[in-house]
């Protein structure tokens, strides 16, 4: 009886450490389920987004546990606002990809994102691989960086060299060489820049501060008429310069994006101010002959005008990153998963493929280099022209602007040009809401 009862036990306790094993070895899988609710500006065509999607369904691979829903859309001035009230509302999600800034100061304002800072007093390892210049551009009034950057940007004029030798035009390198473009493109039936004036004119605007007045008017911060700089009325004064020439779409005003972004990679424009996620969408090769390919295109920095002052240069940095949530932090089931999902798209080897020849974006971290992209002609040029005119470059004027004055300055832009309002007049509306006082 005794020796039954001893293998009885042996039987038992042998069993117990199997199904002990069993529990260990299967424990991802019989992991509690986990929703991660998060959102980023990588919606629409921009070249980063299948980028980011693969790295969302590689984390819910890693940990079948976690289901990702992700609200991405391409950014724009309604989006960015929805956001925020979001945060306020107690509707965020729980990882974000969102700007720094003015809007990310919104964000911060709200108390519900955590700091890097505090991340890192659990987490020792979170985003060490970031350079210090990249998180301090991303350092708020507080002293504290609340998201992390995966790449950064630049910004150029988009020029259809084809189109310039078809016409006998220099590139536009001066003033006086793309005044003689626009007028030449005009008088064939050209459209010289591509842009929807009342849709995106975000890019544009910045390049117009750029022309009047230089990096340094990137960095003016006027929060009263007074203080508005002689440059940005300068800048109006040539937006409406070049529309009375005919630079733009005879529909730049009620336009999109979308289309415009056509007309140029249809070779019907033959300048577009885009960024580092527009090489992306021009394709290598063409065989059907009806699209603008990369080799057939070259950035340069938008001339300064004659009467501009000011060191020329170049718009471009770092623009945000990834928060994470207070409520998500805070929640002791999400933690580890959201700390661990940020780290998935800000390691090393995610920034060489955000930053890779698909996109040509900027790294933050030194540890990845600058890729070989001589299968990709435009991206190529994309770096080189960072490394160029990288010493002289500033964050766009109007990231920095809070969203109410931001929208009254983009919205105002189609009446300068019609001539529906000068200005000084939108600029002082603009300053009598204190952009800048956050």
């Amino acid at each position: 009886m005794k020796k039954i009862m001893s293998m009885l036990l042996v039987i038992l306790l042998l069993a117990g450490c199997a199904s002990s094993a069993g529990n260990k070895s299967g424990s991802k899988s019989d992991a509690k389920k986990i929703t991660i609710r998060t959102a980023s500006m990588y919606g629409g065509t921009d070249p980063g987004s299948q980028n980011y999607q693969n790295i969302m369904n590689q984390f819910m691979a890693d940990y079948p546990n976690v289901t990702i829903e992700d609200e991405s859309a391409p950014i724009d001035e309604q989006w960015r606002a929805s956001v925020i009230n979001d945060f306020n509302s107690g509707n965020e999600p729980d990882v974000i990809y969102f700007v720094h800034h003015a809007d990310g100061q919104a964000l911060v304002d709200t108390g519900q994102v955590v700091s890097v800072e505090t991340i890192r007093e659990v987490y020792p390892d979170y985003a060490a691989n970031i350079g210090d210049s990249a998180m301090n551009v991303l350092r708020k009034k507080d002293g504290q960086v609340y998201c992390v950057p995966m790449t950064g940007y630049w910004m150029g004029n988009f020029v259809n060299t084809e189109l310039f030798e078809e016409y006998g035009l220099d590139l536009p390198t001066d003033w006086d060489k793309l005044v003689t473009a626009v007028e030449t493109f005009k008088e064939n039936g050209v459209t010289p820049f591509a842009l929807a004036l009342g849709h995106i004119p975000h890019f544009f605007i910045e390049h117009m501060f750029l022309s009047a007045g230089g990096v340094e008017a990137l960095q003016e911060r006027p929060n009263s008429e007074e203080e508005v700089p002689e440059s940005w009325v300068k800048a109006l004064e040539i937006l409406k310069e070049l529309y009375d020439m005919g630079a733009f779409p005879d529909d730049t005003n009620s336009t999109t994006e979308e289309a415009v972004k056509l007309l140029f990679n249809e070779g019907k424009a033959a300048m577009l101010v885009s960024g580092t996620w527009h090489p992306g969408s021009i394709p290598v090769e063409d065989p059907t002959g009806q699209l603008v390919t990369q080799d057939q295109v070259m950035v340069m920095p938008f001339p300064m005008h004659p009467d501009g002052k000011g060191t020329p240069g170049i718009v471009g940095g770092w623009n945000g990153g990834f928060y994470i949530s207070k409520a998500a932090w805070e929640d002791p089931e999400k933690r580890d998963y959201v700390v661990k999902l940020v780290q998935a798209h800000t390691s090393s080897e995610a920034i060489s493929n955000y930053t890779g020849k698909d996109t040509g974006g900027v790294s933050p971290d030194s540890s990845v280099p600058v890729p070989e992209v001589s299968d990709r002609p435009l991206v190529d040029r994309g770096f080189k022209f960072w490394a160029e005119y990288s010493a002289n470059h500033a964050d766009p004027a109007c990231d920095h602007m809070m969203s109410d004055p931001k929208n009254i300055l983009y919205q105002g832009l189609t009446k300068i040009v019609t001539g529906d309002l000068t200005p000084e007049e939108l600029l002082k509306q603009v300053a009598e809401k204190k952009p800048f006082d956050y």
